[in-house]
């Protein structure tokens, strides 16, 4: 168990000189056809990445690319799957913080039942030999990567559910699963890593038993080690891709594609906040739209990207953003046959934007864009500090806290859903230490076992919300659904 120390800070945000300019794209790829690009920024700044190159029918090789400029310009691309015959697909890329870079794709993807999981590693000079992941899982394919603080890097695949290995000391670990003892079937889609080394992710969820196409995309995470239950994102079909992002105060902002609710055919890009109070009323940004994506910076600024189907049947790239007058759009590019794969990331005072973009039949291109913005942040200390352990709780859950004066302050527990399970305190705070308890037995009723609560702090119209996971002493092995 690890003990979680917090200073409250609250931070006044300030845009200064907020541009809305992107650049013209740029070609990173040369040629021929191209698809499912990953990139990552490492360290120093370089932006590296990662796609599947066709060279013919059932076969196409992994390329890669790298740019020191800010995507100015890119480094003549490379085979680095280095394979003579087979198809391979889906590559998905990061760097360490000694800037080695971790390549995973699929691996034979033309022999569906004989997949599997390749892993290559550089490390600065060279690529390594393969190293498959997955050789006990023949067919193992859609696989993720995501890496902590720590270096630990974690593999997902799909194998019937979500599989996972952890690369720690460039030693692989034993085969983990998330959902062990459910039989729907799990895709992980993304994960991403906050300050404390604990895993967020999106994924789809098909039900055991359907008889129709019904997944929905969902929300979950593993936090101190133990994986939660998962919430619904989507809340009709699920369709043409998800992305999420994590926010500065640990709220998470969605971004799917799922049918519309007032037509029974078309697909709309949707925006919603997942915080304290549970999911947000889902938002439609785009009517008739694919392949979404989502990054937001420190001061809370949206960076929506899309791609929308015009009433002439071609296709727009389409950046969302919100400002003080509320949700905005522009056009970035338009094409007659779309645009693909788009992924954002965020790099000091840029955002960078890879995608794929068909040209004409066979022929489609890897494309940088980037907007430069300006952020400033300003830190202002609280009046109190707190302290809550230990993380995860099994029986009493203590919650030191600091104060400077006099103050009204509410403490309550709350769940995933932004539902109060426990009042802690409520009254007034006196300048110095003092403690609080939430013993779990006195309400075990209400708490269910791996479950993510959190501990809501309220001071004037400050508001504190802290993870806290309840992980009994006699819970033993739970089935997760």
């Amino acid at each position: 168990m690890k003990s979680v120390s917090f200073q409250l800070i609250f931070l006044l945000l300030v845009n200064c000189g907020f541009s809305q300019s992107w650049s013209e794209p740029v070609i990173i790829s040369n040629g021929g056809y191209n698809e499912r690009p990953d990139f990552t920024v490492d360290k120093s700044g370089t932006i590296h990445c990662v796609w599947a190159h066709e060279i013919s029918s059932n076969f196409k090789k992994i390329y890669y690319s790298s740019s020191t400029d800010q995507g100015d310009t890119w480094s003549v691309p490379i085979d680095i799957s280095r394979n003579s015959t087979l198809w391979m697909d889906d590559p998905n890329i990061i760097a360490d913080s000694s800037n080695n870079l971790h390549v995973v794709y699929d691996y034979n993807t033309g022999d569906y039942y004989n997949t599997k999981i390749c892993y290559k590693k550089y490390n600065g000079n060279s690529w390594s030999q393969p190293v498959f992941l997955s050789d006990s899982m023949p067919g193992a394919s859609h696989n993720r990567l995501a890496i902590d603080h720590n270096n630990r890097v974690y593999c997902f695949w799909f194998y019937g559910n979500i599989v996972y290995r952890v690369l720690e000391g460039d030693i692989w670990g034993s085969f983990n699963r998330p959902f062990s003892g459910n039989y729907d079937m799990f895709f992980m889609n993304k994960v991403i890593v906050d300050k404390q080394n604990d895993l967020y992710c999106i994924g789809s969820h098909h039900y055991e038993g359907q008889t129709s196409y019904d997944d929905k995309f969902i929300y979950f995470s593993m936090v101190s080690g133990q994986w939660s239950k998962f919430i619904e994102v989507s809340d009709t079909i699920a369709w043409w891709g998800c992305d999420f992002d994590l926010e500065h105060d640990g709220s998470a902002a969605f971004v799917w594609g799922q049918l519309r609710k007032d037509t029974s055919e078309v697909v709309g890009t949707y925006f919603s906040e997942f915080t304290h109070s549970g999911m947000s009323q889902p938002r439609l940004l785009g009517r008739d739209a694919s392949d979404p994506a989502i990054a937001v910076d420190i001061n809370h600024q949206m960076y929506i990207i899309d791609n929308e189907k015009t009433p002439t049947d071609s296709f727009q790239l389409v950046y969302h953003y919100m400002d003080s007058a509320g949700w905005g759009k522009r056009v970035l590019q338009n094409n007659r046959f779309g645009f693909y794969y788009n992924s954002l990331k965020l790099f000091n005072s840029s955002v960078y934007l890879i995608l794929k973009r068909p040209d004409k039949q066979n022929v489609t291109s890897i494309l940088f864009l980037k907007l430069a913005i300006k952020t400033a942040i300003h830190d202002i200390k609280r009046d109190e500090t707190v302290k809550i352990y230990p993380v995860p709780f099994s029986d009493l859950l203590t919650i030191d806290l600091t104060s400077t004066k006099v103050t009204e302050i509410t403490i309550l527990l709350k769940d995933y859903l932004g539902r109060t399970v426990a009042s802690i305190f409520k009254g007034k705070t006196i300048p110095g230490k003092m403690k609080f308890y939430l013993n779990a037995l006195d309400i075990k009723d209400q708490l269910v076992p791996a479950t993510i609560y959190f501990v809501s702090i309220q001071t004037g119209d400050k508001i504190i919300n802290q993870k806290a996971l309840y992980m009994p002493d006699t819970a033993g092995g739970v089935n997760f659904h």
